[in-house]
């Protein structure tokens, strides 16, 4: 395995959708275009202190463009939240389903890690362990 694989593998886990599991290329596509943009947020907090306000202040250092969401045809749009950013693909038109990446352990946590948490609770309640 490369070490871009490995990368490729760990940046996945950030991602969450809307919805059920979305399955197609442009999915596939459109959480690439996302790492993309995330690295490059990354690397502009590195250098400033924090993260962009909007996506266009990666550009033309960072950026040579701002990746274009396969699923309208425009950017990937970014928005800033309380300890984080959200970048995000609109996802298919005929569904609800918007794909996320996360920036910011706390926002990461708010997002992602609380709310798996809170529906792991709710499927295990009143269930005990199996033993052996």
């Amino acid at each position: 395995m490369s070490d871009s694989y490995t990368v490729l593998e760990k940046c996945l886990a950030f991602f969450s959708f809307d919805g059920e599991y979305l399955l197609g290329m442009e999915s596939v596509d459109a959480q690439y275009r996302l790492m993309a943009l995330a690295l490059a947020a990354t690397a502009y907090r590195a250098s400033n202190g924090t993260y962009p306000g909007r996506a266009e202040d990666l550009l033309p250092d960072y950026l040579a463009e701002i990746p274009i969401d396969p699923f309208d045809g425009k950017p990937l749009k970014l928005k800033t939240l309380p300890g984080g950013l959200d970048l995000y693909s609109v996802g298919p038109e005929d569904k609800n389903w918007r794909i996320h990446f996360y920036l910011g352990r706390d926002l990461y946590e708010e997002k992602r890690v609380k709310p798996a948490r809170e529906e792991f609770e709710k499927n295990t309640a009143g269930k005990s362990a199996v033993s052996h």
